[in-house]
């Protein structure tokens, strides 16, 4: 059988064709089959962060960031922050840490990546706020316009203005609470005033509409680190307007000798501080000076700051 002219090549051109349709639909096939496949890796992440976050908004999970108090924000260490993403939330950890290249350096890298663990968790549950306390310490402590503490709100990166009242009322609180303890403990305490006066000028003044004077007094509790109830309080009577700071003192040879040497390392303290060419003194100097009360003097005076009273001083006293 004879084939008609012009057919013979007609085969093999359809043959390829088909295998060239074949070899996309096998090309399409693998590639839908890959973005399936993707698409199911990444379901399944989501799901796993989901169940992460889930366990550890829980309240008896105890996180870091439920430490609102003034304990909390004071020892704020991003340290643990890491140490409770690794724990609790590994695959947190390795997404944001791969987000922001962790690896390359760890040390500056630290607390971005906790602040971004910060703002996602308040995100989830507002009572894990840790984070955005301390912000809203330090945007108060910088004195902050409103317009720009209500702009990071809105970003989540701190509490509203007014929530700073409710956080400075706590941190007043705990100290409170210090203080009973250092009373509990028979600690003795001097009160010591500070006053500020200012005048609040009218602009029309009239009989009703005045200026007039504003008083406050701003108090505060030290507990001294050693007590002064062996000291007496009869004597030395002296009137100010003529004593003279020796007579009143009344020290011995060996106490004025003493004191021009604590003057000697002070200045030696202060040379080596602020200029570097007197860094070789670090080497004599004594990191502490030996006095009587060597073991109270290893610890700061406790002082507590009491609320601003609109009060005169003098009316007070």
């Amino acid at each position: 059988m004879q084939s008609s002219p012009g057919k013979e090549n007609e085969l093999p051109l359809n043959a390829s064709a088909i295998v060239g349709n074949l070899w996309e639909d096998d090309v399409q096939h693998q590639t839908t089959s890959t973005e399936t496949d993707s698409r199911t890796d990444l379901s399944s992440i989501l799901s796993q962060v989901d169940r992460e976050f889930l366990t550890l908004t829980r309240r008896e999970t105890n996180s870091v960031l439920r430490s609102r108090g003034y304990l909390g924000m004071s020892t704020l260490n991003f340290s643990e922050i890491m140490k409770e993403i690794q724990t609790l939330c590994p695959t947190v950890f390795a997404i944001l840490s791969q987000m922001i290249l962790l690896d390359q350096n760890p040390g500056k890298r630290t607390a971005p990546l906790a602040l971004l663990y910060g703002l996602i968790v308040f995100q989830r549950c507002h009572e894990m706020s840790l984070i955005q306390r301390v912000n809203t310490v330090l945007l108060t402590e910088g004195d902050a316009s409103q317009e720009l503490v209500d702009q990071l709100h809105k970003y989540g990166f701190c509490l509203s203005k007014t929530m700073k009242y409710t956080i400075q009322d706590e941190i007043a609180q705990h100290f409170l609470d210090h203080a009973v303890e250092l009373l509990e403990q028979g600690r003795k305490f001097v009160l010591v005033l500070d006053n500020i006066d200012w005048d609040v000028r009218v602009h029309d003044m009239r009989s009703d509409h005045q200026n007039k004077s504003v008083h406050a007094v701003a108090t505060s509790i030290v507990f001294n680190r050693v007590s002064s109830d062996h000291l007496p309080d009869d004597k030395p009577k002296k009137n100010l307007a003529d004593c003279n700071l020796k007579d009143l003192l009344m020290l011995t040879d060996e106490e004025k000798r003493c004191t021009r040497e604590r003057y000697k390392i002070f200045l030696g303290r202060i040379l080596c501080e602020w200029f570097p060419a007197f860094d070789f003194f670090k080497e004599i100097l004594p990191s502490r000076t030996p006095c009587q009360y060597q073991l109270e003097m290893n610890f700061k005076s406790a002082v507590v700051t009491l609320p601003v009273l609109l009060k005169d001083e003098k009316k007070i006293c």
